[in-house]
């Protein structure tokens, strides 16, 4: 399926990540989503991919690879690059402000992510 969207979910939480893959299911059953429960499994799935994904959601703080050294070690590669949401529970101003001044990271949203957030990300991101 050529038109077919990829999403990838970068998260540690297997709960977070049950209820974005089923909430991407609500919107479009045929959105492909991965999952991943650090920045290194994505980094070295980025790296092997043919098709890259059309859309990230990225946790900020996971284990062994967080957010910003997941955010560094893309930069490193030599493949176009994806829009970014970051999706996490801080709410401290330098995460948001840290954030802010990457181009990679389109916006800093909030944990739980509404439903009605998710479908507008994805009207813009995945048409």
């Amino acid at each position: 399926m050529p038109n077919q969207k990829k999403v990838y979910v970068i998260d540690d939480d297997p709960i977070l990540q049950k209820i974005m893959k089923k909430m991407l299911f609500n919107y479009n059953p045929e959105i492909e989503v991965a999952l991943f429960l650090h920045g290194e499994e994505a980094i070295r799935q980025l790296k092997a991919d043919t098709v890259l994904p059309d859309l990230i959601f990225l946790d900020i703080n996971m284990p062994i690879m967080d957010a910003w050294d997941f955010i560094e070690a893309y930069e490193l590669l030599n493949i176009p690059k994806v829009v970014i949401y970051i999706l996490s529970s801080s709410i401290d101003y330098r995460d948001i402000d840290r954030a802010k001044g990457i181009d990679l990271i389109k916006d800093y949203l909030v944990k739980p992510l509404r439903k009605e957030r998710l479908i507008e990300i994805c009207e813009l991101e995945l048409k």
